[in-house]
């Protein structure tokens, strides 16, 4: 089926709950801490990369929503609150827990 992941990319790509990728972050947290401890050989490396880069977005996302929530309350703002966009987030979401796992 070609449609088969289109639903959590589309929910991941910002239409789906408050924070989409959030249910991709703990998803794949739990696959890769299951994976792990019980011995299957599946690596910490491109996990973790997709772990931070997911973490990311999500901080974007709640990031973005905060600085619109305080530029609609303090209209004075409304031009100040603007945050660099998702891919930016994601590279170095992921590198940072890639250096974490590997540092």
């Amino acid at each position: 089926n070609a449609a088969l992941g289109s639903p959590l990319a589309g929910a991941a790509a910002g239409g789906g709950p408050a924070l989409p990728g959030a249910g991709l972050l703990v998803a794949k947290l739990v696959a890769t801490s299951g994976c792990v401890a019980s011995g299957l050989v599946g690596g910490t490396f491109a996990p973790s990369l997709l772990l931070g880069a997911s973490l990311g977005v999500v901080y974007h996302q709640a990031a973005a929503r905060a600085l619109a929530l305080l530029a609609s309350a303090v209209p004075a703002l409304a031009g100040a609150t603007s945050v660099a966009n998702a891919p930016t987030f994601a590279m170095v979401g992921g590198a940072a827990f890639l250096s974490s796992v590997f540092g």
